[in-house]
Order: C-alpha cells, then sequence, then structure tokens
C-alpha cells in the first residue's frame, strides 16, 4: 500500500505564489512556413499506419496540503435506571430485587401509591426507585372488568382504578421498549477488510550528512509528536562534521522538527516520560545517561558523570514505575544494567553485572543490547544480550548473584528486541539474527513459536498494544511484516516490501495501535497507517491467543521432558565406556556435526543463489532475431525483386509485390507492412555478426550451469542450415559457439571440473530419429521422475575439444532426411537439433 510522497508542504497562500496569468483574444499569427521538399522525401519510407498518442490539455503539476488529522466517531447513549442510591448497582439484578422489598415495606412508600389514585401522573416518569416503581406487576394494564388491583407489599385496593391512573397505564403500554420488532430481517453480512497500510507522512533527516534513526518514542500524551534518536553505530567510522542532534517532529509538520535536542555525544535511544510529557531520557554512545526538559529548551538539563556511567553506548533505557516518575534504568554492551534517579544523576542508584555465571566479574558479563520492564510486575525485568541470550532478573532479590533468576537462549547474534505480550506478560517477543520468537516464562530450553528464517537480516520487532496475537517486524531489506497467528502462522498477514529504499532499524507502535513509525538506515522516519482490522481487537481473539499460547508451552514441555530421557540415557551410555572413548568420541561427533552443518549452510545458500538467478533469467525477454538472405541466381532468372529491407537495427519493411496501379480492389490498402525484432540483419551481415549479436552472451550462462537454446526458424530454402552450421570458410552459430564454449571450459578449469556430452536428432514427419545411431528407430518423448520432458534413448557422447564435436556432428549429418527444395539445391526438409 504505497502513496505518494510528500517531499515539501507549502506554508503560504495560494495567491502569493505568483502573478496570475492574463489572457487575450487576437487572430492567429504565421511564424515560419517550411515548404516540403522531394529530395528529403525520396528519403524516408513511409509508414503506415501510424499511432500516435495526443494529449490536448497541458501538462500540470501535482501538489499537496497537509491539514490538521480529526478523528471521526459516532456514539450512542445507552439508557440506564437513574435514582439508585449509591450502593446499588442498577446492572445487579439481586441488588435491585433487594432494595425494592426492603422499600416495599416501608409504610410511607405504600401510603403514596395509595394516593397516587387520586393525583394526575405526568406524561413521562423518571425511571428509578420513585413512584415508577409501583407499577411493576401491571405492565400490561388491566381490563375495565376488573374488580381489583394489585398493589406492592401487602396493600389492597378493591374497585377498578381511577381514571387518570388508568390513563397514565395505557401511555406507558403505548410502545415497549424491551420488545424486538425486527426478528424477522435477516442479518447483514459484515466482510472483513483485508489486511492493509499506507504511508502517512515521511520525516527526513534535515542534516547534510545523514545519521541512521537508532531508536523512536511517542508522545504519552495524544501521540501527536514523535522522538527520533539519531546516531552513526560503526565504531570509529563516523564521517567528519556530523551532527549529534537528535529531534521531535510534530506528526502534521514534517518539514522542519518542532525542537532540536543537542547532547554532548549522539543519542542510540530516547523515551518520553509517561508520567511528564516535558521530559526525555536518552543513553549516549559514550556511555552517559542524559535528561532533557523541553520547557526548559534543548540543552540537557541532567547528564550522568561519565566516571559512573557506561563504558559503551547504551542501548536501552526505560522509565520505571514509581511514585515520583523519576526513576529508570538503563543497559549497555559494558554488560552492566544501571537503575537512575533524574533528581540525582551523579551516580547510580544500583548496578547488576549481568554475568550469568554469578561471579559479578565484569570480564564475563555479557553485552545488552535490549530491556524489558513491565509495570504490572515491578520486581521482574529482562536483559536480551549481544550473544542471543535473554536474561530473566529480579531486582529484590538478596545478593546480586541471585538477581539473576534464569536464561533463555535460542538465536545466534544480537536481541535487537525484547517485549512482554501487554496481554499474556508471561509470553515474550524476541527479535535477532533471521528470525523472531515467542517465548514462555515456563518452557526455558527453547522457544514456543518462530518465524521461519528470514533472508535478510531482522533489525526490531513490537507487538500491537490492541490485539494479542499481532506483532510487527523488520528488516535489513526495507520491509514491515505484520504477523497475526491466529490467521496466519507460517508467513506474514501483511509485508510491505520497500517501506524506504534503505534498510529498517527500527520501530514503534503507537499505543491504540493505528500507526507504526519506522526509521532507516539513512535517518527517514515513515509514519504509517494500518487497517483497521490489525488495530481493532476480534471476537475470542483472547481466548484464542491464549490457547494457542498454552498448547505451544505443553508441547515444548513434552520434547523437553523427551530430551531430558535421551540425554540421561546418552550419559548411562557413556559412563560405561572407556576413559579413551569418552574423550575422542566426543571430539569425533562434535567435527562431523560441525561439518555438516557448514554443508548444509552452503548447500541452502547455494540453493538459494540458483533459484534467484534462474528466476532473473525466465524473466529476461527472449531475444528474436530475423536475417534476409540474398536473392539467388535461379531467383534472378525467374524475375525475382527484394521485399525485405532494413530499416534500422531493429524494423524490417516488407513491400507489397503484387503492387497493381490498375487494381480498384487494392487501391486503398496499405502498399507496405514493418515488423520490429530486437536484431535486424539485411543479406549484407556476415556469420560472425550474427553470433555476436545473437549467440555469444550465453556463453557465460552456460558455464555458470544454466541452460541455453538457440534454434533458426522458417521455411525451407530461407537459410537456417546455413546460419547455424555455414561453410568452411564462413563458418556458423554452431561451430563458433562450440569453440568459444571450449575456451572459456579451458580459462577456468582451475577452479571448476566440467563434463560436456552431445545429442544430435532430426524431427521429420513428426518422428524423431536419433541421426548418431539411425539403428535405434524412431524414438518417442518421455517424462521422468522429476517431471522433465525427455527423448527417450537419446546417444549421448562425450567429447573433450570443438573438433571432435564438429566431426560427431558431421557423420550424424549424413543420416539426415532430405527433400528437394523449392530452390532445387537439395536441402533437407528435416528439422535437426544438437544439445
Amino acid at each position: 500500500a504505497g502513496t505518494m510522497e510528500i517531499v515539501y508542504v507549502y506554508v503560504k497562500k495560494r495567491s502569493e505564489f505568483g502573478k496570475q496569468c492574463n489572457f487575450s483574444d487576437r487572430q492567429a499569427e504565421l511564424n515560419i512556413d517550411i515548404p516540403p521538399s522531394p529530395q528529403l522525401a525520396e528519403q524516408f519510407v513511409e509508414r503506415n499506419p501510424v499511432d500516435t498518442g495526443i494529449q490536448c490539455s497541458t501538462s500540470m503539476s501535482e501538489h499537496e496540503a497537509n491539514t490538521e488529522r480529526f478523528e471521526m466517531e459516532t456514539r450512542g447513549v445507552n439508557h440506564i435506571e437513574g435514582g439508585w442510591p449509591k450502593d446499588v448497582n442498577p446492572l445487579e439484578l439481586e441488588q435491585t430485587i433487594r432494595f425494592r422489598k426492603k422499600v416495599e415495606k416501608d409504610e410511607n412508600y405504600i401510603n403514596a401509591i395509595t394516593q397516587l389514585g387520586s393525583v394526575r401522573l405526568p406524561r413521562r416518569q423518571r425511571s428509578g426507585p420513585q413512584p415508577s416503581l409501583c407499577f411493576p406487576t401491571c405492565m400490561s394494564g388491566p381490563s375495565e372488568k376488573d374488580t381489583s388491583w394489585n398493589l406492592p407489599s401487602g396493600s389492597r385496593q378493591t374497585g377498578p382504578p381511577c381514571t387518570d391512573q388508568r390513563h397514565c397505564i395505557k401511555q406507558n403500554n403505548a410502545i415497549d421498549i424491551y420488545q424486538e420488532y425486527f426478528d424477522d430481517e435477516d442479518a447483514v453480512e459484515v466482510m472483513e477488510e483485508a489486511p492493509s497500510a499506507k504511508t502517512i507522512n515521511v520525516f527526513r533527516d534535515p542534516q547534510e550528512i545523514k545519521r541512521p534513526a537508532t531508536h523512536l518514542s511517542w508522545h504519552p500524551d495524544g501521540n501527536r509528536k514523535l522522538a527520533v534518536a539519531y546516531a552513526c553505530l560503526n565504531f570509529q567510522r563516523a564521517p567528519e562534521g556530523m551532527s549529534n542532534d537528535s529531534y521531535i517532529w510534530d506528526l502534521e509538520n514534517p518539514n522542519r522538527p518542532e525542537i532540536a535536542l543537542k547532547p554532548s555525544s549522539p543519542l542510540v535511544t530516547l523515551e518520553y516520560n509517561p508520567k511528564d510529557s516535558h521530559v526525555l531520557l536518552g543513553g549516549c554512545y559514550n556511555g552517559q545517561i542524559a535528561c532533557w526538559d523541553t520547557r526548559k529548551g534543548s540543552l540537557v538539563a541532567e547528564l550522568s558523570t561519565i566516571e559512573f556511567s557506561h563504558r559503551d553506548p547504551v542501548y536501552g533505557t526505560i522509565w520505571l514505575q514509581s511514585k515520583t516518575g523519576t526513576e529508570c534504568c538503563s543497559a549497555s554492551t559494558d554488560g552492566q544494567v544501571m537503575w537512575w534517579d533524574i533528581r540525582k544523576m551523579s551516580e547510580p542508584t544500583e548496578v547488576v553485572i549481568m554475568d550469568i555465571t554469578k561471579k559479578e566479574q565484569l570480564e564475563n558479563a555479557l553485552g545488552a543490547i535490549s530491556l524489558e520492564f513491565e509495570p504490572t510486575l515491578p520486581t521482574k525485568f529482562m536483559v536480551g544480550t549481544e550473544q542471543g541470550i535473554v536474561i530473566s532478573c529480579n531486582r529484590k532479590a538478596k545478593t546480586q548473584a541471585e538477581k539473576i533468576v534464569c536464561t533463555f537462549s535460542g538465536h545466534h547474534g544480537p536481541i535487537y528486541a525484547l517485549q512482554r505480550n501487554p496481554f499474556y506478560p508471561k509470553n515474550f517477543l524476541t527479535v535477532g539474527d533471521w528470525t523472531a520468537r515467542i517465548w514462555s516464562e515456563d518452557s526455558r530450553e527453547s522457544s514456543i513459536m518462530w518465524t521461519k528464517y528470514h533472508m535478510a537480516y531482522l533489525t526490531d520487532g513490537a507487538w500491537s498494544p490492541v490485539r494479542p496475537a499481532v506483532f510487527f517486524t523488520t528488516r535489513m531489506d526495507g520491509t514491515l511484516d505484520i504477523w497475526d497467528f491466529v490467521f496466519k502462522q507460517c508467513d506474514p498477514a501483511l509485508s510491505l516490501k520497500q517501506v524506504c529504499d534503505e534498510a529498517l532499524l527500527c520501530l514503534r507502535v503507537q499505543d491504540n495501535g493505528c500507526f507504526i513509525a519506522c526509521g532507516s538506515q539513512l535517518g527517514t522516519a515513515t509514519l504509517l497507517e494500518v487497517s483497521q482490522g490489525l488495530c481493532t481487537l476480534q471476537r475470542n481473539e483472547k481466548n484464542m491467543a491464549s490457547s494457542i499460547f498454552e498448547r505451544e508451552t505443553r508441547r515444548e514441555k513434552i520434547l523437553e521432558a523427551r530430551h531430558r530421557e535421551l540425554r540421561l540415557k546418552e550419559k548411562g551410555k557413556a559412563e560405561g565406556r572407556d576413559d579413551d572413548l569418552r574423550e575422542e568420541e566426543p571430539t569425533l561427533n562434535l567435527e562431523e556435526l560441525v561439518t555438516k552443518a557448514e554443508e548444509e549452510f552452503f548447500d541452502i545458500i547455494f540453493r538459494e543463489l540458483k533459484r534467484r538467478e534462474a528466476e532473473a533469467v525466465k524473466k529476461k525477454p527472449k531475444p528474436v532475431a530475423l536475417r534476409v538472405r540474398p536473392i539467388s541466381v535461379a531467383e534472378l532468372e525467374e524475375g525475382a525483386t527484394l521485399i525485405a529491407h532494413k530499416v534500422d537495427e531493429q524494423m524490417v519493411v516488407l513491400m507489397d509485390p503484387m503492387e497493381d496501379p490498375d487494381d480498384i480492389l487494392r487501391a486503398h490498402r496499405s502498399r507496405e507492412k514493418s515488423y520490429l525484432f530486437d536484431v535486424a540483419f539485411d543479406f549484407t551481415a556476415t556469420q560472425e555478426m550474427v553470433y555476436q549479436a545473437t549467440t555469444k552472451s550465453l556463453i557465460e550462462g552456460v558455464i555458470s550451469g544454466y541452460n541455453a537454446t538457440v534454434f533458426a526458424y522458417g521455411p525451407t530454402g530461407c537459410g537456417k542450415t546455413y546460419t547455424m552450421l555455414g561453410t568452411d570458410h564462413e563458418p556458423g552459430i554452431y561451430v563458433r559457439t562450440l569453440n568459444d564454449l571450449f575456451r572459456a571450459i579451458e580459462e577456468t578449469s582451475n577452479d571448476m571440473e566440467y563434463e560436456v556430452s552431445m545429442s544430435y536428432l532430426e524431427i521429420y514427419n513428426e518422428m524423431i530419429r536419433d541421426l548418431l545411431n539411425p539403428a535405434l528407430g524412431y524414438l518417442e518423448l518421455r517424462e521422468d521422475s522429476k517431471g522433465v520432458i525427455q527423448v527417450a534413448g537419446i546417444t549421448e557422447v562425450s567429447t573433450i575439444n570443438a573438433k571432435e564435436a564438429s566431426l560427431e556432428q558431421l557423420a550424424g549429418a549424413v543420416e539426415r532426411s532430405t527433400h528437394p527444395s523449392p530452390g532445387g539445391d537439395g536441402r533437407g526438409l528435416g528439422r535437426a537439433a544438437r544439445e
């Protein structure tokens, strides 16, 4: 779902764009007159018919103007009973019945009901426990013949009610608001909208030297602003003069940022304070933690001291759930997670070293890339590391070693994204290497769900805040994938290719789930809006997602138990063996596993490359060439003339050979027809020219393992045999191809091994003959086990050079079926093919 990018937005009135156009009415004037020239006319070939497209209107430029976006929605009023006491919930049936019984026992209530018979009630009555409650048992109304009237709670009145009371009751019975009047109407089927997304706005880095957008953060109040952090993460390879500024953008103004944040070092991460929208927290490339207050300007309000900060870039910062709203934590690749209070940034309040050996040694710590903190679990936090391991920690543990609770390993590289499911916090999402994985805290040995391995590296991911089964991922090839594992598990529900021309590095989903912001390699932040179906909770989606999580968790637990049993069996077998065998066998097995893994990896890579190259070859159009042969002596004696004329490198014109000025029926017909080919040759073209333009480029593909086919087609006597075989002095395509093919094999024989074989067959009168072994008789076409059509029993002869292949061809040519051609030269009518 792509839209036109808004490159520039005009901010002044339309009337100020320049002087308006003034038109005047005047007679036509002749500026220049070029008379026709007969000499020039003889040099042109007339084209008839000629189709030309003409646009009468003037081309106008297209422009767009941004306006404020307003969301419209329709709301109805749900009327419920009013006037109830605060301690009574009108939606609870038991509470209302209990309150009614209590009121009906009150003597004042009974007296009030009795007196209502002589008082004219208003036309409209308020609902609630006031006097409208006196008619719960007589909503259908009494008949004129009734001699008694039921009153609530033991009181009874003889005789019919008064006229005023009967009139009011009949008014209440005019329309029953609880009756369904349209039960027989057929329900309208609601068509589900296909998943889609569209680009809303694009925010480009205003600096001349572009920098990657490393982190995004939405404004907590209304989500009308977007904070973008820019930093070059290539160690010591940042260009000179690169700016350190990061920006806050207004979604309605992509031309210039609203505020520029000026840190001392480029910002790797940037987060809004959810309790105070004016305060932002940033992690710097030099390891410092910076804090801004937008009310005070662009300069840093609070900055941690370099001595007590991180030693590496800060890749993760998170605001913690606290009463003051000033506590936060940070993570870095130096292997430390630090807690801070922005009121005192001189040093951290607490430090945890990510050493999974629990020895608290910084040299053994794993570098932290991503952080996850769930407000509903205030004592737990999770860290994604460079080594592909997720570390689950408990902040309130007694000792530093006990703060590292457990680990989850499954990725082959850094974990760039780590987030708990907003509906089911026990399940969390990780994004790293080529996959995204969903984990359960109950299953630590492996993930419960994962995506397929993509060809491009995954860079970020996030859950949808409104749908428990939807999450988003970005890739290095500029693709944004939207996954809905309730709808589809093997592939994304929606894949937006080429969101921008460069790699996508980060993404952030708005709180309502409708808007997604993506940051790219060149600092471009793209704002997309997803369709309503992707940001609206579906029916029973929570139950379905929960059941899927539970089912997959049970399955992984069963597999883990099975693996433990196998490991125990293997351990028991290993203990009974000799020490030498026990030491050597693991080494051999490890080497075999590494070798097998390498072979499988390279095999997958080579197969994918061949598949892509094959698709590229299929998409490439097959060239078609035309060759016009000269007129023979016999044809000249018969008075034949040349009617095919080459106009340029691609066009050939056929003149009408039966042109007769006295033929009335053909007077208005076109005298010529033009044809367009990829290449066109006239009778002056040499064999070398034809070979260079049509066949020589195929040699490289054949050497690389691709199939190539060249065939000549036309009526008998048109020059097919001459073009393909040629003569001793002017060899054709066949001989020239063999020479170049074997020459290319010799040049690359040091790197590759080749095997060349040839077959020679003839198709004559729909029958197939083997010219290298005519004794086989007629052959038939068969389909092998792989679905490939082949000639059954065809002879294949191995050759080592072009001379040997030519001799085989000459031997087969003797067996070709011949028949006098219209030219009388005895050329063969059978079609011969060489492979």
